[in-house]
Protein backbone atom coordinates (compact mmCIF):
# COMPACT_ATOMS: atom_id res chain seq x y z
CA UNK A 1 0.00 0.00 0.00
CA UNK A 2 1.47 3.60 -0.74
CA UNK A 3 1.71 6.26 1.75
CA UNK A 4 -1.59 8.30 2.16
CA UNK A 5 -3.69 5.75 0.67
CA UNK A 6 -6.09 3.51 2.56
CA UNK A 7 -8.00 0.65 1.74
CA UNK A 8 -11.44 0.05 3.04
CA UNK A 9 -13.72 -2.76 3.43
CA UNK A 10 -17.43 -3.05 4.21
CA UNK A 11 -18.04 -4.49 6.86
CA UNK A 12 -21.00 -7.74 7.42
CA UNK A 13 -23.16 -4.94 9.20
CA UNK A 14 -23.01 -2.11 6.80
CA UNK A 15 -23.38 -4.95 3.87
CA UNK A 16 -26.62 -6.44 5.53
CA UNK A 17 -27.59 -2.66 5.76
CA UNK A 18 -26.91 -1.91 2.55
CA UNK A 19 -29.44 -5.01 1.19
CA UNK A 20 -31.68 -3.80 3.49
CA UNK A 21 -31.61 -0.54 1.63
CA UNK A 22 -31.73 -1.89 -1.45
CA UNK A 23 -34.95 -4.39 -0.83
CA UNK A 24 -36.60 -1.14 1.10
CA UNK A 25 -36.43 0.62 -1.95
CA UNK A 26 -37.85 -2.10 -4.03
CA UNK A 27 -40.83 -2.25 -1.54
CA UNK A 28 -41.55 1.04 -1.56
CA UNK A 29 -42.10 1.03 -5.36
CA UNK A 30 -44.27 -2.24 -5.07
CA UNK A 31 -46.15 -0.61 -2.58
CA UNK A 32 -49.47 0.06 -5.04
CA UNK A 33 -50.18 -3.40 -4.90
CA UNK A 34 -48.85 -4.38 -0.96
CA UNK A 35 -48.72 -1.67 1.47
CA UNK A 36 -48.72 -3.45 4.38
CA UNK A 37 -45.56 -4.97 3.58
CA UNK A 38 -43.78 -1.71 4.04
CA UNK A 39 -44.34 -1.85 7.63
CA UNK A 40 -41.92 -4.95 7.98
CA UNK A 41 -38.72 -2.62 8.03
CA UNK A 42 -39.68 -0.08 10.57
CA UNK A 43 -39.18 -1.54 14.27
CA UNK A 44 -43.03 -2.38 15.93
CA UNK A 45 -44.88 0.27 18.24
CA UNK A 46 -44.03 1.50 20.70
CA UNK A 47 -40.27 1.60 19.66
CA UNK A 48 -40.69 3.23 16.25
CA UNK A 49 -40.46 7.12 15.36
CA UNK A 50 -40.28 9.63 12.78
CA UNK A 51 -40.11 13.04 11.41
CA UNK A 52 -42.15 13.24 8.13
CA UNK A 53 -42.65 16.13 5.54
CA UNK A 54 -45.87 16.38 6.38
CA UNK A 55 -46.76 16.24 9.86
CA UNK A 56 -45.14 16.78 13.48
CA UNK A 57 -43.29 14.16 15.34
CA UNK A 58 -44.95 10.54 15.67
CA UNK A 59 -44.16 8.23 17.89
CA UNK A 60 -45.37 4.47 18.82
CA UNK A 61 -48.78 3.35 17.51
CA UNK A 62 -49.37 6.36 15.89
CA UNK A 63 -46.87 5.33 13.43
CA UNK A 64 -49.26 2.35 12.41
CA UNK A 65 -52.31 5.19 11.66
CA UNK A 66 -49.57 7.42 9.74
CA UNK A 67 -48.24 4.58 7.60
CA UNK A 68 -51.78 3.80 6.79
CA UNK A 69 -52.44 7.57 5.51
CA UNK A 70 -48.86 7.93 3.82
CA UNK A 71 -49.35 4.36 1.89
CA UNK A 72 -51.65 5.89 -0.69
CA UNK A 73 -49.04 8.09 -1.83
CA UNK A 74 -46.82 5.60 -2.80
CA UNK A 75 -49.42 4.28 -5.29
CA UNK A 76 -48.22 5.87 -8.51
CA UNK A 77 -44.76 6.92 -8.11
CA UNK A 78 -41.21 5.52 -8.07
CA UNK A 79 -38.64 6.30 -5.65
CA UNK A 80 -34.34 6.42 -6.01
CA UNK A 81 -32.02 6.44 -3.50
CA UNK A 82 -29.63 8.47 -3.96
CA UNK A 83 -25.84 9.70 -2.27
CA UNK A 84 -26.23 6.88 0.41
CA UNK A 85 -23.85 6.30 3.40
CA UNK A 86 -23.95 3.98 5.92
CA UNK A 87 -22.31 3.92 9.14
CA UNK A 88 -22.94 0.79 10.97
CA UNK A 89 -22.21 -1.45 14.00
CA UNK A 90 -22.92 -5.17 15.22
CA UNK A 91 -26.49 -3.82 16.42
CA UNK A 92 -26.87 -0.08 15.57
CA UNK A 93 -26.63 1.78 12.14
CA UNK A 94 -27.16 5.17 10.84
CA UNK A 95 -28.09 6.00 7.07
CA UNK A 96 -28.37 9.28 5.52
CA UNK A 97 -29.06 9.61 2.02
CA UNK A 98 -31.82 11.99 -0.80
CA UNK A 99 -34.12 10.47 -1.82
CA UNK A 100 -36.20 11.37 -5.34
CA UNK A 101 -39.68 10.87 -5.56
CA UNK A 102 -41.62 11.47 -8.54
CA UNK A 103 -45.15 10.23 -9.97
CA UNK A 104 -48.93 11.27 -9.57
CA UNK A 105 -50.73 12.12 -6.96
CA UNK A 106 -54.22 11.02 -6.12
CA UNK A 107 -55.50 13.70 -8.47
CA UNK A 108 -53.11 12.74 -11.47
CA UNK A 109 -51.32 16.01 -11.04
CA UNK A 110 -46.94 15.19 -11.78
CA UNK A 111 -45.05 15.71 -9.04
CA UNK A 112 -41.15 15.74 -8.14
CA UNK A 113 -39.33 16.14 -5.64
CA UNK A 114 -36.31 15.59 -3.78
CA UNK A 115 -35.70 15.35 0.38
CA UNK A 116 -33.02 14.47 2.86
CA UNK A 117 -33.43 10.96 4.98
CA UNK A 118 -31.73 10.55 8.04
CA UNK A 119 -32.46 6.92 9.56
CA UNK A 120 -31.28 5.59 13.00
CA UNK A 121 -31.68 1.29 12.73
CA UNK A 122 -31.46 -1.45 15.13
CA UNK A 123 -30.85 -5.12 14.67
CA UNK A 124 -33.25 -6.59 16.60
CA UNK A 125 -34.44 -10.86 16.23
CA UNK A 126 -31.79 -11.00 14.02
CA UNK A 127 -32.93 -8.04 11.17
CA UNK A 128 -32.27 -4.82 10.98
CA UNK A 129 -35.69 -2.19 11.68
CA UNK A 130 -36.01 1.46 11.44
CA UNK A 131 -36.43 2.43 14.65
CA UNK A 132 -36.14 6.09 13.77
CA UNK A 133 -36.48 8.89 10.42
CA UNK A 134 -35.81 11.93 9.94
CA UNK A 135 -37.29 13.63 6.31
CA UNK A 136 -36.67 16.77 5.93
CA UNK A 137 -36.65 19.70 2.98
CA UNK A 138 -33.74 21.63 3.23
CA UNK A 139 -34.88 26.21 2.82
CA UNK A 140 -33.66 28.74 1.11
CA UNK A 141 -33.09 30.94 4.11
CA UNK A 142 -33.60 34.08 2.11
CA UNK A 143 -36.94 33.00 0.58
CA UNK A 144 -37.75 30.98 3.54
CA UNK A 145 -39.12 28.50 1.15
CA UNK A 146 -38.76 24.54 0.86
CA UNK A 147 -36.20 23.46 -2.10
CA UNK A 148 -38.47 20.78 -3.14
CA UNK A 149 -35.75 19.73 -5.89
CA UNK A 150 -32.16 20.17 -3.84
CA UNK A 151 -29.21 18.06 -4.75
CA UNK A 152 -28.00 19.00 -1.21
Amino acid sequence: MQAGSQTTTMTTAESQVRRFYSDWKDCINQLATEPAAGLAYFNDPPDVGIFDLMTTAIEGEKFIEHWWQVAPFFANATIEFQDVKVHAGDTVAFVTMLQHYQGMDGNGNPFNFRYRVTDGLQKIDGRWRIVHEHISFPIDLETQKADLLSER
